[in-house]
């Protein structure tokens, strides 16, 4: 008896370790050993369909390659670009709401970034970029009427070879936004251990010189979350593993 009793706590020793073991794996396995030697890699860009809204080479409420909904005359393109002449801007002499959109085609599936360029006079009920596939990432906008800010949509999820961008705007009459020089990059930097966070307002804090710290060194914002959630996850792991444990010793007792 005493010998099967040995025998069955090591079999059971041996799976809480051998599960705790693969968890462990799974966690690790985000950091594949051949990225951590080359940490950035080659950054591939691809030009939205006139993403800097001067195929038209001129100001009209209907630019090329981009579909707009909503108050169609609160959506114009005009002059006073960042990176050429030309830029889109929304405004209205009425409360409007307006959407932009396009889908970009001929993508390599994966994760990419969207690079875009604005200005705002904030104050809007809503305004915002987004884009992905089914499921769309997107970044709120903060007031800077007077200066060009390059901004980001982070983590976008490209499948099927395809991306739908939208720039949104809500707003009364006295507000409005330019937007210029759309460009996807694709990164493979995925954010998928984020849950039920909103990082919308991430870019913002960052280019007010916003900076993230752990035990006094500065860190990267996105990988401290990771890093924390794994962290979480590993936790409930190793108490659901005690928990279970501690259920078998009881059964081994008992019918020992």
């Amino acid at each position: 008896m005493r010998n099967i009793k040995n025998g069955l706590i090591m079999k059971i020793t041996g799976f809480i370790a051998i599960s705790f073991s693969i968890v462990c794996s799974t966690a690790a396995c985000s950091d594949d050993p051949v990225a951590v030697a080359n940490p950035e890699p080659a950054v591939t860009v691809v030009k939205v369909p006139n993403g800097s809204f001067e195929e038209d080479a001129a100001e009209t409420a209907s630019p090329k390659g981009w579909t707009v909904s909503g108050d169609y005359s609160a959506a114009k393109v005009v002059q006073g670009g960042c990176e050429g002449n030309y830029a889109l801007q929304y405004g209205a002499t009425s409360a409007y709401t307006v959407s932009t959109r396009q889908t970009v085609n001929g993508l390599e599936d994966g994760i990419y970034d969207l690079e875009f360029y604005y200005k705002s006079t904030g104050g809007q009920i809503s305004c915002y970029v987004a884009a992905g596939t089914d499921t769309k990432k997107m970044t709120s906008l903060q007031a800077s009427p007077s200066t060009w800010v390059r901004s980001y949509v982070r983590g976008i999820k490209v499948e099927g070879g395809k991306c739908d961008i939208e720039i949104y705007s809500e707003s009364a009459e006295a507000n409005w936004s330019r937007f210029d020089g759309l460009r996807l990059k694709k990164t493979e930097k995925e954010f998928n251990l984020l849950k039920g966070g909103d990082i919308s307002q991430l870019t913002y804090v960052e280019q007010m010189g916003g900076k993230f710290y752990e035990n006094g060194e500065e860190k990267d914002c996105i990988e401290l979350i990771k890093i924390k959630e794994i962290m979480h996850e590993l936790e409930k792991t190793t108490d659901a593993a005690e928990h279970v444990g501690k259920i078998l010793k009881n059964l081994i007792v008992k019918y020992s």
